[in-house]
């Protein structure tokens, strides 16, 4: 099966976050980033290309910062 551009963020995402690589988490992120571009192009006029970019960027960004990081260790396998 072809990896979509989600999936293939997810990974990188996760690999970054130095989470495990395993299907669980990639469904997992790659289906927050989804939901998170919908919503994005939705209140803010974006394509999807665009709102994409900037939930990838943003999320690149979270898994700096401890709160969000708790976040994320709560619903992924380090």
């Amino acid at each position: 099966m072809k990896k979509d551009m989600y999936e293939d963020a997810a990974e990188r995402l996760l690999i970054n976050g130095r989470y495990k690589l395993i299907n669980k988490n990639v469904k997992w992120m790659s289906h927050s980033l989804r939901s998170r571009t919908k919503s994005l192009m939705r209140y803010q006029n974006l394509n999807e290309k665009e709102a994409f970019n900037e939930i990838v960027h943003t999320t690149q960004d979270a898994l700096s910062t401890t709160d969000f990081r708790k976040y994320y260790d709560n619903n992924l396998v380090s």
